[in-house]
C-alpha cells in the first residue's frame, strides 16, 4: 500500500509539536533545556543535535549563536496538511489496495494531491477516490505529451494543432468575450 516517506521520526515529529506550542503559549521559541526537558533528556546538547537533525530535514530554521532563534518552516505546516489529509480521507488507501494499476508511477506530489481533495463531509468516497485519480493520470498523460512535443522542438503551429485537437478546437477569443459577459 503506498504511503507517505517517513520524514520525521516520531521523535522528531514530537519535537515540532513542543516547538509549535511552546511558540503559541509563550509567544517565544523554546531553548534546547526546554526541549530536553519535554523529551526527559539529560543533556541540553542532545536536543541541539536532534534539531540540527529536524532543520537538515527543512522543518525548522535557526540562527546559529543566536538563543531561542528555532522557527517552524512552511514545509513543517505542509507535513501537518498531509497528515490531516491522510485522516480526512483514509478510503485512499482502501482504493489504492484494491486498485493497485490506477496508481501506478504515482508521485509523491500526485498523491498529494488526491489526498488534498475534500468531498462532501470532507472526506472522499470510494467512487470519488476512482474519479479524482483518473483525473490526475488523464492531466499526468497530456502534462507528458506536451512536454514530449516540446522537447522534440514542435513548432507553435504543431502545439497549437496538437491543443485544439486535444480538447476540440476551443476558441480563445470566444471564451475570453463569453467570460467578461457573464
Amino acid at each position: 500500500m503506498p504511503r507517505w516517506p517517513q520524514e520525521l521520526t516520531k521523535k522528531q515529529e514530537r519535537i515540532c509539536r513542543f516547538v509549535d506550542r511552546y511558540w503559541n503559549q509563550n509567544g517565544i521559541a523554546p531553548s534546547f533545556s526546554d526541549i530536553a526537558e519535554e523529551l526527559g533528556l539529560t543533556d541540553r546538547s542532545h536536543a541541539r543535535q536532534s534539531v540540527g537533525l529536524i532543520a537538515k530535514k527543512g522543518f525548522v530554521e535557526m540562527q546559529p549563536g543566536i538563543p531561542r532563534s528555532l522557527k517552524l518552516t512552511d514545509r513543517w505546516r505542509q507535513f501537518l496538511n498531509r497528515r490531516l489529509d491522510e485522516q480526512t480521507n483514509p478510503v485512499v488507501d482502501e482504493v489504492a489496495q484494491d486498485e493497485p494499476d490506477l496508481f501506478e508511477g504515482w508521485s509523491s506530489d500526485d498523491w498529494a494531491q488526491l489526498r488534498s481533495v475534500r468531498g462532501v463531509g470532507g472526506a472522499l468516497t470510494r467512487e470519488g477516490v476512482v474519479e479524482e485519480a483518473t483525473k490526475i493520470n488523464e492531466n499526468r498523460d497530456v502534462r507528458q505529451m506536451f512536454e514530449s512535443l516540446l522537447t522534440v522542438g514542435a513548432t507553435r503551429e504543431q502545439l497549437v494543432m496538437w491543443i485544439k485537437e486535444k480538447y476540440q478546437e476551443i476558441d480563445a477569443r470566444e471564451w475570453r468575450k463569453n467570460r467578461r459577459k457573464g
